[in-house]
């Protein structure tokens, strides 16, 4: 099926290595990696952050480098480099800005929803350059003709999860903002550490990563998908062919190669119909052979209230839609009662492992999983699957994610990277959710209010769906400020084309309805 989505026409128009703007504290010192670390897929995470242009234009890019070099002083391995261990050198190598525009209003785009013509809107980024070439942190200001703004940050998953990049980008906000920054980040892993040497023997079984080891394909499509980027196999070798270089010529080349910007050599890149290696995702998309597709539905309150009526009440919006989501996706998909189905997300250790965390900037999140028979979830109500849910999150405790450590400590690089999470995860029969509800991604205020949208840039993993708050598209006559106002949710997921028409009936009926809760 031909992709009818509007095109999308960015030009770069500058790039710089912003610096901060004090030395870091130990020009030479190096935060050791930990092995919570080794289990991150190898991606850069994509935020897109939209702005209208109301009464207060969005502030300048010299403003905004200039606060980004203060903020990255304070935030310091940001600006830094990884060496092949996962360490980060903090070096104050700085991190990458590009300047770009379009012609096109952001109207033009009809819904913002996740989808490869977006990575327009974030720096490029070639994952076949050394690591050590490349900065964790990268963003780019796409100026639109209509005035508004988007601001694209790609952050290394290897050097801070979605907690650390909210942190960050609230200081870089507030020092956009002229606002002194008084947050004290902490870099040290030793939490995340075992308490022992050699590590005590785990006290769980840690199905949560050894799943992801047998979901590994054992044969190799003819395209190959590895944590989320695709590369073209060598049929007869079964080996990755080398990434091809793309064409400059075309002037409305719209990114630059870190590794060059480095070398402060810009040089445009021409957008592939298809994503190469270096584009983090499958076009939209292809998997196994079968188009999939990115759908986002905006949750009411009204449904999300009835939907945790009829799960007794008790439960979280999290579990609720989760066992919701969780449901439909196992009749869209035409499951067999006799096959089992796993839901994925991931904890954050700050709160769970004790002490004083939450400053912590860095990968503090563990996997957790809850795999039922479809036969026993289309059994259950929405009220005792969700319970089922919670109950399992429940023991998603400190002392398991210390369990959790010591497992991973005592795993070879091998099998570290085989727990690494990717495309194979989720599909055919597994779900995985994670929440941004409580991410105050849209919050974020540059100096011109909040931002009405925040979005992944990407989705190209089947059956992987992000709960955000709903886009808040500005009146003429009203700020986009949303402060003190309950927005909706939004679920955002991805499924094979032929599941989608299904799962989109059956998502947003109403619960009085009970489709999905027959008894």
């Amino acid at each position: 099926m031909e992709d009818s989505s509007p095109t999308l026409e960015v030009r770069c128009l500058a790039s710089e290595v912003i610096k901060p703007s004090a030395p870091p504290p130990y020009p030479t010192s190096v935060i050791r990696s930990c092995k919570v670390d080794h289990v991150i897929a190898n991606i850069y995470v994509r935020t897109l952050h939209f702005y209208c242009h109301q009464d207060r234009a969005f502030c300048t890019n010299d403003v905004l480098k200039r606060s980004l070099a203060q903020t990255l002083s304070v935030f310091y391995p940001l600006a830094g480099t990884l060496t092949p261990e996962y360490d980060i050198l903090c070096n104050g190598d700085g991190a990458l800005f590009v300047e770009a525009e379009s012609d096109s209003n952001l109207s033009d785009l009809n819904d913002l929803i996740p989808h490869p013509r977006l990575l327009k809107l974030t720096p490029n980024i070639d994952l076949s350059i050394e690591v050590t070439m490349r900065p964790v942190l990268m963003v780019q200001v796409t100026r639109f003709k209509c005035g508004s703004v988007c601001l694209g940050v790609a952050m290394e998953h290897h050097v801070a999860d979605g907690t650390s990049a909210v942190l960050f980008l609230r200081e870089w906000s507030k020092a956009a903002r002229g606002e002194t920054i008084s947050f004290e980040p902490s870099f040290d892993k030793a939490w995340l550490r075992p308490d022992s040497c050699p590590p005590m023997k785990p006290r769980f079984h840690h199905e949560e990563y050894l799943l992801l080891e047998e979901l590994l394909p054992r044969k190799p499509p003819s395209k190959l998908e590895t944590n989320g980027h695709t590369a073209d196999v060598d049929e007869a070798k079964g080996e990755l062919l080398p990434l091809k270089p793309l064409n400059n010529s075309e002037p409305n080349g719209h990114t630059v190669d870190v590794y060059e910007a480095k070398r402060e050599e810009l040089s445009p890149r021409k957008p592939s119909s298809k994503l190469e290696t270096n584009r983090q995702t499958a076009d939209v998309y292809a998997a196994e052979g079968e188009e999939l597709e990115v759908k986002m539905f905006e949750l009411s309150w009204n449904l999300l209230e009835k939907l945790k009526v009829e799960a007794g009440g008790k439960l979280t919006t999290y579990e609720t839609l989760s066992a919701h989501v969780w449901k439909c996706c196992c009749e869209a998909r035409e499951l067999e009662d006799a096959v089992e189905s796993v839901i994925m997300t991931v904890v954050d250790g700050r709160a769970r492992l004790g002490g004083h965390h939450q400053n912590f900037i860095g990968n503090a999140i563990f996997n957790f999983i809850h795999k039922l028979r479809v036969s026993e979830i289309r059994r259950m109500g929405l009220a005792e699957l969700g319970e089922s849910l919670a109950s399992a999150l429940r023991s998603a405790d400190g002392e398991r994610c210390r369990s959790a450590i010591d497992f991973l400590a005592g795993c070879s690089d091998e099998q570290l990277r085989k727990f690494m999470k990717g495309p194979h995860a989720f599909r055919d029969r597994n779900l995985g959710i994670i929440s941004w509800a409580k991410m105050p991604f849209v919050e974020l205020d540059f100096g011109s209010g909040e931002a009405f949208s925040a979005i992944p840039a990407v989705m190209g993993w089947e059956g992987l769906a992000y709960l955000i708050p709903s886009a808040k598209l500005p009146s003429p006559t009203h700020t986009p400020d949303t402060k003190g106002k309950r927005r909706s949710l939004s679920l955002c997921i991805t499924l094979r084309r032929r599941h989608m028409p299904t799962f989109a009936s059956l998502v947003t009926r109403m619960a009085e309805e009970k489709a999905v809760y027959r008894s």
